[in-house]
């Protein structure tokens, strides 16, 4: 009589997948931990648990289940209809990230409704296809976010575009006459997408601000600014009132106190340290830092209260 085998031996990856399926379904609510899985698909050999293993590892690939904690499962069940904010990608790759925290979900440019980088949108997820990613879809957008674009403007007799190099966008932004604000080609402009019509190839954008022509060094400095979204002009009255901030040095200085530092002086209580850095004790705490003229601050322990005199270097 031949040696019985132990249960789950004989078992093909189809059928012990089908099982696992099962009972996912039949609890949705229920977390189950690994070996509890082992119990319930009576499987009490190591080929049959590596089996499952393998099975698991598909499933959460194919997001059809999670793990939470680790080596604990449950089915994956979201909610049909979310919403959150868009993610664009020149690359096509358009992301969906939920408002409850949960994880990016993809969005094909076919199904994006050309909604933008930082849009509001509600999505549909997608029936899920087996060995493939969740998809979404979008199906409305919420709110439009206030994104800018900067770049060239390429004008021509009737119409111009907006050539940037925003990783979010993969087309270039058309732009009407009327809303060229008198840009001209080689002009480093800012530019506000008003529009992206379902059958249209491109965008269409309308002029906000015009920062001067590409290569000049304000247009260049400002079209960074522009691009993080930081302020590039200020109020008339701040700019009136830095006119008035006096920004003379003054030369005198306690001849004894400190010592100089590079071109300027910088007088300080710092002692040096052998890599060329000081130290300032303060409270029985010695702090490392370096000075502001030989090199970026660095603190070991915390920052301290160092008094700089800066100087005009005498001649």
């Amino acid at each position: 009589m031949g040696k019985k085998k132990n249960g789950g031996s004989r078992l093909k990856k189809k059928n012990l997948e089908q099982m696992v399926i099962a009972l996912f379904e039949e609890q949705p609510n229920q977390v189950f931990e690994l070996k509890t899985l082992y119990r319930e698909l009576h499987l009490n050999t190591h080929p049959a648990k590596m089996l499952l293993m393998d099975i698991l590892e598909t499933l959460l690939m194919d997001d059809y289940i999670k793990e939470q904690p680790r080596f604990s499962y449950q089915l994956n069940t979201p909610t049909q209809v979310m919403e959150g904010i868009f993610h664009r990608k020149a690359n096509g790759k358009n992301t969906f990230e939920p408002e409850d925290g949960g994880e990016p979900v993809l969005v094909a440019e076919r199904n994006s409704m050309h909604a933008m980088d930082g849009d509001r949108v509600q999505v549909t997820m997608l029936a899920r296809r087996k060995h493939h990613v969740r998809e979404a879809a979008v199906t409305e957008i919420l709110k439009r976010s206030d994104k800018q674009f900067v770049g060239t403007l390429q004008v021509s007799k009737n119409y111009a575009y907006l050539l940037t190099e925003d990783r979010t966008l993969a087309n270039d932004i058309f732009i009407p006459k009327s809303n060229l604000k008198k840009g001209q080609t080689g002009d480093k402009a800012v530019v506000k997408i008003v529009e992206w019509p379902e059958n249209a190839k491109n965008p269409v954008g309308k002029v906000i601000d015009i920062l001067g022509k590409t290569g000049e060094n304000n247009a260049e400095m400002h079209a960074i600014l522009a691009e993080y979204g930081l302020p590039y002009e200020y109020p008339a009255a701040v700019e009136k009132a830095a006119k008035k901030l006096k920004l003379d040095i003054s030369a005198e200085y306690p001849p004894d106190k400190g010592r100089p530092v590079g071109g300027w002086r910088a007088y300080c209580r710092c002692k040096p340290l052998r890599d060329g850095g000081l130290y300032y004790r303060q409270g029985g705490t010695e702090t490392l830092h370096q000075c502001l003229f030989s090199g970026p601050y660095r603190s070991d322990v915390a920052r301290a209260s160092v008094q700089l005199r800066l100087l005009t270097a005498s001649r």
